[in-house]
């Protein structure tokens, strides 16, 4: 470090020292170890100790903090993955339902298409004797139909009855 006594003074050294004021030694030891000592602190060992605790404090809460951090992380990912195997499950069952659906329907509309052939080629009174219950057995409402059922039998077993025309329209 500086000293101040180090410095010559510039010029006649013999003359300046003649001149200049007699400066106490103890003080000028006191004020380099001042000026010395400026950019450290002395830190007793307690002192040391609270940092040092405090440092390790603050680091263990760092790491309790990531591990948390890690575990929602890890639980995000979890969720997600669940969540993306019932949309894949859904999606396979929402398939499988409308191609179902849609086997059904077709089967139906087939069967509406045979069934419909089958009325066309026959005459308008099994059209009629195929939507209506003829047996008394068959019928399951609670009033009695028993004369309108015993007219259609007359009218479909007369031989001389023309054929049903725009029957319901």
């Amino acid at each position: 470090m500086l000293d101040f006594n180090d410095f010559e003074p510039v010029g006649d050294s013999q003359n300046q020292d003649q001149n200049q004021p007699q400066v106490n030694q103890p003080f000028m030891n006191q004020l380099d170890n001042m000026f010395n000592n400026m950019g450290e602190q002395k830190i007793d060992e307690e002192e040391q100790k609270r940092i040092s605790d405090r440092q390790k404090e603050a680091e263990e809460r760092r790491e309790k903090i990531n591990k948390k951090m890690q575990k929602e992380e890890e639980e995000r990912m979890e969720i997600r993955k669940k969540a993306a195997q019932y949309l894949s499950e859904f999606e396979e069952k929402r398939q499988e339902q409308i191609a179902k659906k849609r086997k059904e329907l077709e089967e139906k509309e087939l069967n509406q298409n045979q069934q419909n052939n089958t009325n066309g080629t026959s005459d308008s009174w099994s059209k009629v004797s195929g939507n209506i219950d003829l047996k008394d057995s068959e019928y399951k409402g609670s009033k009695d139909v028993q004369r309108m059922r015993e007219a259609m039998m007359n009218r479909q077993n007369d031989p001389n009855s023309e054929p049903i025309k725009n029957f319901f329209g």
